[in-house]
């Protein structure tokens, strides 16, 4: 094994958490992209003690956590902060492959875009939601591993290859109202401006992409549909089939968007006894405030090395009571106190 965590078929994949196994196709697009930059794949490779030839293995696998830190990895060598929107603005239809075939013989824009989202939650440390409020649609990007890394750049990753899929269903002047992106302000934001061709909003609580919603009631012409017109299965990750634990840090992950999400509540809305639950999560050697607590840090954690948010905003979108509650709970989870964690992604970061 390697300290990447690339997996092939035949190993079990021993770096993964609760199944957020991310398939290579993306490390195939970021390793075009460092290319494009100028970057080497081999030499990367080397320095991190892989060899390329694993990804010609059909059953190779990466963790989540493991495609963070490969692309913080190649945006280091390549020497570009922009690195995840250079490789999520490669991602198409054409690149997504069977799944973007489907997505062409879906009737909307609405329908093919779920597809999409389903595909992007599935398996992954992230889920993936739509909501819709009138005439605005906000596609959002959200992380729940407390140990993955360089998630800012997975975000801005997922929202390029949003918009590139949106401009494939739409047409290429195809516009987003707002794009929201959760790192600090990089020395150069031309080249997101040039790309999303809409306002780009640093310093935000997640990734997010704002648009009409009118685009998802678009009617998709009539094209070459896809021998099997059955959308690809969507399931949880490997793991999420046989425990609770994954599907409920997806759950309270979207919940805290909004509120604190309570046990007795999320028992309901699982549709689960109280007792059920913690029943299960017992034999799964946690509870649910340890849950709601990991999903807490992940995003303090991205939200205090990427970003420059006031630190009383970020206790409050976490809908703790005050901010020494905020963090007495970080240095608790992390060692350190939030500050000095911010201060320390700071120096190390690429401007």
């Amino acid at each position: 094994m390697n300290d990447v965590g690339l997996t092939t078929g035949s190993q079990a994949p021993q770096r993964a958490l609760l199944g957020q196994i991310v398939r290579l196709g993306i490390v195939k697009q970021a390793l075009v992209a460092l290319r494009q930059v100028g970057g080497d794949p081999v030499e990367l490779f080397r320095e991190l003690g892989l060899e390329l030839r694993l990804l010609d293995d059909p059953g190779a696998q990466i963790s989540f956590r493991a495609l963070g830190s490969l692309m913080r990895a190649c945006s280091r060598h390549a020497d570009c902060n922009h690195f995840g929107l250079i490789v999520g603005g490669s991602v198409g239809l054409e690149e997504l492959g069977e799944l973007g075939r489907t997505m062409r013989g879906s009737d909307t824009v609405g329908s093919a875009l779920r597809r999409f989202i389903a595909h992007a939650s599935r398996g992954s440390g992230a889920i993936v939601t739509l909501e819709v409020d009138h005439d605005v649609a906000v596609l959002r990007f959200l992380p729940y591993d407390p140990e993955a890394e360089a998630i800012a750049i997975l975000g801005e990753a997922f929202l390029s290859a949003a918009t590139r899929v949106l401009r494939d269903l739409c047409g290429p002047h195809w516009t987003p109202f707002e794009v929201l992106i959760p790192r600090r302000v990089p020395a150069r934001v031309d080249p997101y401006r040039s790309f999303f061709r809409a306002p780009v909003r640093f310093d935000d609580e997640a990734a997010a992409l704002v648009f009409p919603s009118s685009t998802l009631m678009r009617v998709l012409p009539i094209g070459d549909v896809f021998e099997s017109s059955e959308a690809p299965e969507i399931s949880p990750g490997r793991e999420s089939a046989n425990t609770l634990s994954d599907p409920l840090r997806r759950f309270v992950r979207a919940e805290l968007l909004h509120r604190n999400p309570g046990l007795t509540d999320v028992a309901r809305r699982l549709s689960l006894h109280r007792r059920t639950m913690n029943r299960r999560l017992r034999a799964e050697g946690t509870h649910y405030r340890s849950l709601v607590n990991e999903v807490r840090f992940a995003i303090a954690r991205q939200l205090v090395a990427d970003t420059d948010i006031p630190l009383a905003q970020v206790s409050a979108a976490l809908h703790f009571s005050e901010p020494a509650a905020f963090t007495r709970a970080f240095e608790r989870w992390a060692g350190l106190p939030p500050s000095r964690v911010r201060e320390e992604y700071r120096r190390a970061a690429i401007r």
